[in-house]
C-alpha cells in the first residue's frame, strides 16, 4: 500500500512534464515557465512544508499523516486538469507540493520501523519503485488518454484514484511501534524535539555529505525527467502514441530495474563495511554519465531511449543508500524529520533547481539562434555528475573505519572506469572537406553521418516556384549533426504509411543526409528518394535509416525535395516566370539538382560518383469510386502505396516482392469483390448509405465516408 502511494505521489508530480507539449501549446507557455511550476515553485512547498510535517509525524500518528497528505495531493491535481490560466496552474503545482510533502518521510519511518538493519536498504529499494512504476503509469496512461480526450482529463482521473487511496490508506495501514526492529539499546520512546533534531542534522558531515550528494544527482535525474518526454517529441520525432508504449516500458525496466538492484548491491556492499552507502553510488553515476551524454546526441528516438534505458538503471543507485544511511544514523524517534531534511536538501537543490535550470537555459540558448536549445541545456546537466560524484567519494572517506586502507585504489578504479567510458562520447567529430565545403558530421560506431547538408538555396521569397539555384560553397565548417526541416506538407491521416508527421516543416527543405563507412574508399553509392504520392514524406524516417547499408560498405544518401503546390504546381503565370515556359515540376527539378551535388561532392566521403544506384519505394496506384459503382457522381479516390523495404539488391529477393505483391492484388480484387456484393445486396434490401452505416456502427453516413471524408480533409489542407 505504501508503494503504491507513492506510485500516486510520483504519477501526480510528473504528469506535468509528461503532458508538457500540449500543455504549453493550450497556455502558451515556455520552456522557462514549465521549468519553474515542475521545479522551483512545487519545490518551494514540497520541500519547507515537509520540515513541519517530519516534526508533527513524529509526535503523532504517522498513517495518519500520510493519509492526509494523499487526499490534500490528490484534489489539488485535479484542480491542475482545470486550470485555464498559467497562473491557475502554478497555484495548483505548488498545493500538489505541500500536499505530497506529507507522502515520503512517514512512510519511510514506517518501513524503517518494520524491517531491521540489514534489510531496509532492499525494502527502500522496493518502496522507491514507486517513481517507476507512477512515472511509467503516469506515461502510459498520460500520454493515451490525453491523445484521445485532450491533457485535462488524466489530471482529473489520477486525483480521483488518490482520494479513494487516501481512504484506503487509513483504514489499511498499520502503525508500527517505533524503533521496534532496532537493536537493544537504541529505541527511544520519548518524544522528538524541534530544532535540536534540526541542529544535529545540519552539523552532522555524514547527513549532510548524503544529502548534498543526492542532491546534485538530483539535478541531473530531475532536470532530465521533467523534460525528458518534450526534448523525445520536439528534438527525437516521437509522438504520444509512442510515448505512451516505448518511454512508459523505458521508465519502468530501467528506473524500476535500478531501484531494485540498487537495494540489494547496497545492502550486501554494506554487509563488508558502511561504505557502500557511498561507494554504490559513485561509482553507479560514473557508469550512467557517458551514456547520458549519448543519449542527448542520439540522432533519432529508437537509439535514444535504448541508451536512456541504460541511464535510467545507473542513475537511481544514490536515493535508497542516502535513505538508508540516514535511517539508521538518527535515533528511531527522529527518523521522519530526518527523513524530512533529507529530502528538503535533496529536492530543492535537483527538484527546485535543476527543472528550472535546463527551462531557463533552453529558453536562452534558443533566443540566441540555437535551433536545438532544449538539446543543448540537456548538455549542461553533465558537470553535476561529477560533483555527485565527487560528494559521494567524500562520504565514503568520512564512512571508512579507523585504520581502514584501500580508498585510493577505490578511487583509483572509479576515474579509470569513468574514463574509459565516456571516451567514445568526446570523440572527434568526423570532418570532410567537400567541394560544397567543409562539414562536421557525427560519429555512431563506425558509421560517419552527417545530417541535413543544403544542396541548393532556400526556395523561398523570389526562388519561391523556381527551379533550384546552385549554393556557393560555404566558409569555415558546416555543422552537420542534425537533420534538416521536412517539406512542407500536410498533416497525415490513417490512411496510408504516413502516419508520423516530422517534427520540423519548413520551406527551406531542400537538404540531404549521408551515411558513410569509417573509413570508405571508392565506395558504391545508394540515393534514397523518399515516396509519399508526392505530398508527404522526408529523407530522416526511418524507413531510409543508411546505418546498415553502410556497415555493408555502401554509402547511403537521403534526400529531401519540394512537394505538393510548392513543388507540382503548374500555372500559366509561372510559366510565363520560366525561361523554359513551362512550371509544375519543382519536386523533380529538386531531385535532379540533389543528383548533381552527389555526383559533385560524394567522393570527398568516399563514395565512386560514377556507381550510382537511385532507390525509389515502389508504388502502385489503384484508382476506384468511394461508393457503389452505380452511385451517380462517385468520384475515384487514390487508395494508397504499396511499400517494400530494400533489404537485399538480389534478383531472389524481387521475385520474392512480386510474387507478395501478387497475392497481395489478389487479396484486394476479392475484398473489392466482397465488397460490390454487399452493398448491392443491402441496395435490394431497401437500405441507403446511411442507415448501412449506422448499422455497422460507422461514423460517417455513407459506407465508406470515412475514406471520403479524410480525402477531403487533405485536400482542404493542402
Amino acid at each position: 500500500m505504501l508503494c503504491f502511494v507513492y506510485v500516486l505521489n510520483f504519477l501526480d508530480r510528473q504528469l506535468l512534464s509528461i503532458l508538457a507539449k500540449p500543455i504549453q501549446d493550450a497556455l502558451q507557455i515556455s520552456d522557462g515557465q514549465l521549468g519553474l511550476i515542475s521545479g522551483l515553485y512545487f519545490a518551494m512547498f514540497y520541500c519547507f512544508i515537509a520540515i513541519p510535517v517530519g516534526w508533527f509525524a513524529d509526535r503523532t500518528s504517522r498513517v495518519g499523516v500520510l493519509s492526509l497528505a494523499c487526499a490534500v495531493w490528490s484534489g489539488a491535481t485535479i484542480a491542475c486538469g482545470m486550470a485555464a490560466t498559467y497562473t491557475q496552474l502554478a497555484i495548483a503545482r505548488m498545493v500538489v507540493g505541500f500536499g505530497e510533502a506529507g507522502g515520503v518521510p512517514p512512510s519511510y519511518a514506517i518501513i524503517t520501523d518494520t524491517y531491521p538493519p540489514g534489510k531496509r536498504a532492499a525494502a527502500l529499494g522496493i518502496y522507491n519503485l514507486g517513481p517507476a512504476i507512477g512515472a511509467a503509469a503516469g506515461v502510459a496512461f498520460g500520454a493515451a488518454i490525453a491523445e484521445r480526450f485532450g491533457w485535462r482529463l488524466p489530471f482529473v482521473a489520477v486525483g480521483a484514484l488518490g482520494v479513494v487511496t487516501a481512504l484506503l490508506v487509513w483504514l489499511t495501514v498499520r502503525e508500527p511501534a517505533r524503533g521496534a526492529t532496532d537493536i537493544a539499546g537504541l529505541a527511544d520512546a520519548g518524544k522528538a524535539t524541534f530544532w535540536p533534531t534540526v541542529r544535529m542534522f545540519l552539523s552532522h558531515p555524514v547527513l549532510m555529505l548524503a544529502a548534498l550528494g543526492g542532491g546534485a544527482a538530483q539535478f541531473v535525474t530531475y532536470g532530465l525527467g521533467n523534460f525528458a518526454v518534450l526534448f523525445l517529441m520536439r528534438e527525437k520525432g516521437m509522438l504520444l502514441g509512442d510515448v505512451a508504449v516505448w518511454y512508459a516500458l523505458v521508465l519502468l525496466i530501467g528506473m524500476g530495474g535500478g531501484m531494485i538492484v540498487s537495494g540489494r548491491v547496497i545492502d550486501r556492499m554494506v554487509r563488508k563495511s558502511r561504505t557502500g552507502y557511498a561507494i554504490a553510488p559513485a561509482l553507479s553515476l560514473a557508469v550512467a554519465m557517458p551514456f547520458y551524454l549519448a543519449f542527448v546526441w542520439a540522432p533519432g528516438w529508437p537509439l535514444a531511449l535504448a541508451l536512456l534505458t541504460v541511464v535510467m538503471v545507473f542513475n537511481y543507485f544514490y536515493l535508497s543508500a542516502a535513505v538508508a544511511l540516514v535511517q539508521e544514523e538518527v535515533k528511531p524517534n527522529q527518523r521522519v524529520l530526518s527523513g524530512a531534511l533529507l529530502l528538503l536538501i535533496m529536492n530543492f537543490i535537483g527538484l527546485g533547481l535543476g527543472p528550472t535550470w535546463v527551462g531557463f537555459a533552453s529558453d536562452w540558448f534558443q533566443a540566441r539562434g540555437d535551433a536545438h536549445g532544449l538539446q543543448t541545456a540537456l548538455y549542461t546537466l553533465t558537470p553535476f555528475y561529477a560533483i555527485a560524484i565527487g560528494l559521494f567519494l567524500w562520504l565514503a572517506r568520512l564512512l571508512q573505519p579507523a585504520g581502514g586502507t584501500g580508498m585510493k585504489r577505490i578511487v583509483g578504479t572509479l576515474l579509470a572506469t569513468g574514463l574509459a567510458m565516456a571516451a567514445p562520447a568526446f570523440a572527434a567529430p568526423p570532418v570532410v572537406e567537400a567541394p560544397a565545403g567543409a562539414v562536421e558530421g557525427k560519429l555512431a560506431g563506425k558509421i560517419r553521418l552527417f545530417k541535413g547538408i543544403p544542396y541548393a538555396e532556400a526556395p523561398v521569397g523570389p526562388l519561391r516556384w523556381k527551379a533550384p539555384v546552385a549554393l556557393p560553397a560555404w566558409e569555415g565548417v558546416r555543422k552537420a549533426q542534425s537533420f534538416g526541416a521536412a517539406c512542407i506538407q500536410p498533416r497525415p491521416t490513417a490512411i496510408g504509411i504516413y502516419t508520423n508527421p516530422p517534427a520540423k516543416m519548413s520551406e527551406d527543405c531542400l537538404t540531404l543526409n549521408i551515411w558513410a563507412p569509417e573509413k570508405a574508399e571508392g565506395a558504391p553509392v545508394i540515393v534514397w528518394i523518399h515516396g509519399g504520392a508526392l505530398l508527404n514524406g522526408y529523407g530522416h524516417e526511418a524507413m531510409y535509416d543508411g546505418s546498415k547499408l553502410a556497415a555493408r560498405g555502401a554509402i547511403v544518401v537521403s534526400i529531401n525535395y519540394r512537394l505538393g503546390a510548392l513543388g507540382y504546381l503548374a500555372h500559366p503565370e509561372l510559366s510565363k516566370e520560366s525561361p523554359d515556359g513551362v512550371s509544375g515540376n519543382y519536386g523533380l527539378l529538386d531531385q535532379i539538382a540533389a543528383l548533381e551535388w552527389v555526383k559533385a561532392n560524394i567522393a570527398a566521403f568516399g563514395g565512386d560518383p560514377g556507381n550510382v544506384t537511385i532507390v525509389e519505394r515502389v508504388r502502385r496506384r489503384a484508382e476506384r469510386p468511394v461508393s457503389d459503382d452505380r452511385a451517380p457522381g462517385a468520384r475515384p479516390v487514390p487508395q494508397g502505396d504499396r511499400t517494400e523495404r530494400l533489404y537485399d539488391l538480389d534478383p531472389v529477393s524481387a521475385r520474392s516482392a512480386s510474387w507478395r505483391n501478387s497475392r497481395r492484388n489478389h487479396g484486394d480484387q476479392r475484398r473489392r469483390r466482397a465488397r460490390r456484393h454487399r452493398h448491392r445486396r443491402a441496395a435490394r434490401d431497401g437500405r441507403d448509405g446511411a442507415d448501412r452505416g449506422r448499422a455497422e456502427g460507422g461514423l460517417f453516413p455513407v459506407g465508406h465516408g470515412r475514406r471520403q471524408d479524410i480525402a477531403a480533409s487533405a485536400r482542404r489542407q493542402f
